[in-house]
């Protein structure tokens, strides 16, 4: 992910350059989507993750797809909807997501390993 700031200095971000920001920091795991687990392992969202009410529409979780409400909430689609709800949420994570530490050397490798064999 292109970094947009110089070291220890985080500009401005425009709300369209932030859903980019987060979309691209959720899906390539930089950042992750705020909410929890429940001790059967399925992935619930904040309150804050879902002010745009995207759990409506998507399959709750089970057993044997715990995580369909993280996958939606990784979405471009479920970005720019709750940006249009809570836009200073938006900014706020993409300037977090800006300033998470770039991934270890180790942590790229394994990530690539699986597609390289």
């Amino acid at each position: 992910m292109e970094k947009i700031f110089e070291q220890n200095q985080v500009q401005a971000l425009s709300l369209e350059e932030a859903i980019r920001v987060l979309y691209e920091a959720r899906r390539d795991r930089v950042v992750n989507p705020c909410g929890k687990f429940d001790n059967a392992g399925r992935w619930y969202p904040s309150d804050e993750e879902n002010a745009d009410g995207y759990t409506d529409s998507v399959r709750a979780p089970s057993r044997n797809w715990p995580y369909s409400y993280l996958v939606a909430a990784r979405t471009r689609k479920h970005i720019k909807a709750l940006a249009e709800v809570r836009p200073d949420l938006v900014i706020a994570w993409a300037q977090r997501a800006l300033a998470a530490p770039e991934p270890t050397a180790t942590q790229s490798r394994l990530k690539g390993s699986w597609s390289s064999s």
